[in-house]
C-alpha cells in the first residue's frame, strides 16, 4: 500500500505532506512528506474482526452503515484491556498479518455490543 499511496499523493502535486488511512482487513496509514520521505506501518485490525464477528452472529459479509454495531454498546473495559496489548506499545514501522489479532476477546457479548466494542477498538487502534 505505501507505494500505491506514494503514487496517488504524487500524482495530486500537492506541496504539502499527505497522510493516508487505509482501512482493509488490516489499517495502515502512509505518510508520505513534502520532501518524499516515505513512513509506513499497519495500525491495527482494521475491518477483518468486525467481518468476521457479524459472519459468524448474521450470515451476513459486514456491517453495512454499522447498523449492527450502533444498535450496541462498547465494554469498555474490555476495550481497554485489548489496546494494552504490547503490540500497541510498539514504535511505528511495524507490520501485522490479519491472522495476528481475533474476535475472541468479545466471546459472551451480543452481537449488536460485540459489533459496538470491535469498531471502537479499529478507530482507537488508528
Amino acid at each position: 500500500m505505501p507505494l500505491y499511496h506514494t503514487a496517488l499523493v504524487r500524482k495530486l502535486k500537492s506541496e504539502e505532506s499527505v497522510a493516508v488511512l487505509n482501512v482493509g482487513g488490516v489499517a495502515n496509514v502512509s505518510f508520505v512528506g513534502s520532501d518524499g520521505t516515505l513512513i509506513a506501518f499497519d495500525t491495527g485490525p482494521g475491518n477483518a474482526l468486525i467481518d468476521d464477528w457479524v459472519r459468524q452472529h448474521t450470515g451476513k459479509g459486514l456491517d453495512l452503515d454499522g447498523r449492527l454495531a450502533a444498535k450496541g454498546r462498547v465494554d469498555e473495559a474490555i476495550l481497554a484491556q485489548e489496546l494494552n496489548k504490547d503490540w500497541f506499545k510498539k514504535s511505528g514501522p511495524k507490520s501485522l498479518d490479519r491472522l495476528d489479532f481475533n474476535m475472541h476477546f468479545v466471546d459472551g457479548l451480543s452481537p449488536e455490543d460485540g459489533a459496538a466494542t470491535l469498531t471502537a477498538f479499529t478507530a482507537a487502534a488508528i
